[in-house]
């Protein structure tokens, strides 16, 4: 009985571990992919920011040519 009880035990945190190892890959898929949103958010402002400052740099020299 003892041995039994002592098996059940073990099914029973194998269970937990493996719902917790399930929520564990979604809640990490779910992380990687709000940071690589969050990333790609960042990139796409810098490079309009960049497009902006070399935007007026050419603006500027182009009027002092004329």
């Amino acid at each position: 009985m003892i041995v039994i009880e002592h098996n059940k035990k073990k099914q029973f945190f194998k269970n937990i571990i493996t719902k917790f190892k399930k929520i564990s890959k979604i809640f990490l898929s779910v992380a990687i992919a709000i940071i690589a949103l969050y990333l790609a958010i960042i990139m796409s402002f810098f490079i309009l920011i960049l497009f902006l400052i070399f935007g007026l740099f050419y603006y500027i020299k182009f009027f002092r040519k004329k």
